[in-house]
């Protein structure tokens, strides 16, 4: 950090301890076997594809990320640090070591564990820290974050559908209506209400599609097309369910699903 003052924060990987013995290394926190320097926003962007945070124990940050950018926000018990690393890094370049070097400890009596059975903070905390960073990218016109950032909410808020609907594993479920009214809330104009909108019904169609729900993943993709036409994806699986190809797209999906985990299989981290 001295040899590099763009870097706010360093951070690395660090090795599951159960029962006072090293098990495997984890995932979180993991971004390849190598030493790099992110741009803050590349950091970002990455963070939000992986869709985890990093072990706590193993950042160390500039004192003046606190002093000059910002502290814990104390109204985020789950996700006070997801949020600073994504509000410091839109100010600094984010430094990786890919050695591990913390322990992070695994117990009945994880505070972490803990605000995941309470799934209202939880889901509360993780759509916050979207919202914030994504107006602060909107004020700062990082036009590529802040769609990044509209992905990931629509992506959350159709999760919760997903799981009342189907019973999924997520431990926090609301209705359609529930979820329009929270993104209306967040919108900062109708505008940015309406494609919202649009992406989370284009998500809902795909859980939809999953479930083999064909006519109300056929309904969720025209209602999302309503609201967002240059969805070019969405177009083509609209097509493809109107042509009746359904349970063909079904089985490409998973096949492609397949070829995806194969692949981070072969990537996943592995401890010598």
């Amino acid at each position: 950090m001295e040899e590099h003052t763009t870097v706010g924060y360093v951070f690395c990987p660090g090795i599951a301890l159960e029962d006072g013995v090293e098990t495997t290394l984890l995932d979180c926190g993991y971004f390849g076997q190598r030493d790099k320097i992110f741009n803050g926003r590349q950091f970002i962007a990455t963070s939000l594809q992986k869709g985890s945070g990093l072990l706590s124990p193993s950042v160390m940050v500039r004192k003046d990320c606190y002093d000059r950018i910002s502290t814990f926000p104390l109204d985020m018990p789950h996700q006070g640090d997801w949020y600073l690393w994504f509000r410091w890094a839109l100010e600094y370049d984010v430094a990786y070591m890919c050695e591990p070097m913390v322990n992070y400890r695994l117990h009945d009596q994880n505070i972490m564990k803990d605000l995941l059975r309470r799934g209202d903070t939880a889901f509360k905390d993780e759509t916050a820290v979207l919202w914030r960073i994504k107006y602060l990218c909107e004020l700062k016109g990082f036009l590529g974050l802040v769609d990044k950032f509209e992905n990931a909410l629509a992506i959350k808020y159709a999760g919760a559908v997903r799981a009342a609907i189907y019973d999924d594993y997520s431990t926090w479920k609301m209705s359609v209506a529930q979820c329009h009214e929270a993104l209306r809330a967040g919108a900062s104009s109708p505008q940015v209400y309406k494609r919202l909108r649009g992406k989370f019904s284009a998500y809902i169609a795909n859980a939809h599609w999953r479930h083999g729900a064909f006519r109300l993943a056929r309904q969720s993709y025209a209602f999302a097309l309503r609201d967002n036409w240059r969805m070019p994806k969405v177009w083509l699986k609209l097509l493809l369910l109107v042509a009746g190809l359904g349970h063909m797209g079904l089985l490409v999906k998973r096949m492609v699903d397949h070829s995806e985990y194969t692949k981070q299989q072969q990537l996943a981290p592995v401890r010598a």
